[in-house]
């Protein structure tokens, strides 16, 4: 193989896919050190959001990826959503069991019922997207037709679409600022971690 630099190797391929798998097994070590502790986890989130995210916590749902890629399909293949081919699929927000059972949440409205229904001493896991699950919750939850939840992408007012597009994605750092300060509440209290800690106990 040739180097960024122009140099010519050798390539050991039993090499080469060994160390492929060792890093590969790194990776997951890591990320169960990260998740196995609430507490590092959420230090380290709030490291990450003070220093990369001032605006939405990583720690919610996973939408603001959502949006860059509705905005490609919007400014780059926008016929697909105007014939109805694009759709989002949702994954659940919460996952609420106990050693027997187990319940998903979409969003914060099913969250009770779903402690309800398991009963006392239930859990509680939330994901913020589909890295957080594993194949066989991926596959129950969102790719399996008589379970997953569907949205259909559409358009019903192109220069409503257009405005908000260019407000939230778009080069004006000023507008959007002032949107925001004028309709993002900073002051809401998230009850969720320490609900986490107290059903840890």
């Amino acid at each position: 193989v040739q180097d960024a630099e122009g140099e010519h190797r050798e390539l050991n391929r039993k090499e080469t896919m060994l160390a492929q798998q060792k890093q590969e097994l790194i990776k997951e070590e890591f990320k169960e050190w990260i998740f196995k502790d609430l507490h590092r986890r959420e230090d380290l989130c709030k490291i990450y959001n003070e220093r990369f995210n001032s605006i939405r916590p990583r720690e919610y749902d996973g939408s603001h990826i959502q949006s860059l890629l509705l905005t490609f399909f919007y400014n780059h293949r926008k016929p697909l959503i105007q014939t109805g081919h694009v759709y989002i699929a949702c994954p659940p927000l919460y996952r609420v069991y106990n050693s027997k059972k187990e319940v998903y949440a979409y969003d914060d409205s099913e969250l009770q019922a779903a402690k309800d229904k398991i009963g006392n001493g239930y859990k509680v896991n939330r994901y913020k997207g589909l890295g957080e699950m594993n194949y066989s919750q991926l596959s129950v939850t969102t790719r399996d037709p008589e379970h997953r939840r569907l949205i259909q992408v559409t358009i019903p007012d192109d220069d409503e679409a257009q405005d908000k597009v260019d407000l939230f994605l778009g080069k004006d750092a000023d507008r959007r600022k002032e949107w925001i300060e004028n309709n993002i509440d900073f002051n809401t209290t998230d009850t969720f971690t320490k609900e986490v800690r107290k059903n840890e106990k």
